[in-house]
């Protein structure tokens, strides 16, 4: 018989909370533009850069110009600390997750992913020393 275990990622095996956030707020912050325009633009966004239909550097980029305020620098700043909170997240984590998932796959089980994660999540996790853990990921990404 197979046995696994299958997990979601953010708030299940990592967290956000341990970490600076780099959310809406905190681009538009940096970008220079209010945060109700910058969120009236990104939040309709998130269904399509959950399945991989929008990537962060096209969301981002119709904001700025939407905002009159792109430059491929700016856009570059905005991603560049977007991937840097992710990839922070992974540095925090609890200090029971490796040994868990060492004593899941030592007893036989498989380990599975299933998450809804942007892009830029997408690629952390794939980089991340989680990934090898896992025997099969599930995600619109």
């Amino acid at each position: 018989m197979t046995r696994a275990v299958i997990f979601d990622m953010f708030e299940t095996l990592i967290t956000h909370y341990h970490s600076p956030l780099y959310f809406g707020a905190q681009m538009a912050e940096d970008a220079g533009i209010p945060e109700d325009k910058f969120q009236s633009l990104w939040r309709p966004t998130e269904h399509e850069r959950s399945i991989g239909n929008l990537i962060l550097e096209e969301a981002l980029e119709i904001i700025l110009k939407e905002n009159h305020c792109y430059s491929e620098t700016l856009l570059k700043k905005l991603v560049e600390k977007r991937i840097a909170a992710k990839e922070e997240c992974f540095r925090q984590l609890h200090s029971e997750i490796i040994p868990m998932l060492s004593t899941l796959k030592k007893k036989g089980y498989l380990i599975g992913l299933i998450s809804n994660c942007f892009s830029e999540e997408a690629d952390v996790i794939r980089r991340s020393e989680l990934f090898p853990y896992f025997d099969a990921v599930l995600s619109f990404i």
